[in-house]
């Protein structure tokens, strides 16, 4: 009798959490809870502080480009959340380090995710993809046929320790 349970974490803060709806969401809204999401990723990306968890949902037309370090992208799945890239476009450009990108697919466009700093800057480490799904990738032109270097699924360069899980290119 009297017992109780109690669990404690010491030393450790709460992550900072943004949450995007492609099909419901605003991006004149705070984003800090599912019901005031924000309608783009890349303004969720443009307003996350380091270490913030951006949760999304739904389908993202356009490419999405990351220069922040610290962040992590978590879908809903890979069968439910989905970044589609236009023709001569990156899917989504990772340009800094400890980004990830979780439960999501990435769609058309030139190259469908790069792990590469921007031009003259650094190599960076750490990164990752799990279950990530990437696919329909086609050069300039619209050929499927182009060389590697201008169309692949996914391309990492000057990046150490990268992680993948469950990754289907």
């Amino acid at each position: 009798p009297g017992y109780k349970d109690y669990s404690v974490a010491f030393g450790c803060e709460p992550v900072p959490s943004l949450f995007v709806d492609g099909s419901k969401g605003d991006d004149a809204l705070d984003g800090l809870t599912p019901q005031t999401a924000l309608k783009t990723l890349q303004t969720a990306i443009d307003l996350a502080e380091p270490h913030t968890e951006i949760h999304i949902s739904g389908f993202f037309d356009g490419s999405v480009s990351i220069k922040k370090e610290s962040l992590t992208i978590i879908g809903q799945g890979s069968d439910k959340t989905y970044i589609t890239a236009t023709q001569g476009q990156v899917g989504v450009s990772v340009q800094k380090g400890d980004v990830y990108l979780k439960h999501l697919s990435v769609v058309g466009g030139v190259q469908g995710v790069t792990f590469a700093p921007a031009y003259k800057q650094p190599p960076f480490y750490h990164g990752g993809l799990e279950d990530v799904q990437i696919s329909g990738q086609q050069g300039q032109d619209g050929c499927a046929m182009c060389p590697l270097q201008e169309t692949t699924g996914l391309l990492v360069s000057k990046v150490g320790m990268v992680t993948f899980r469950d990754v289907h290119i």
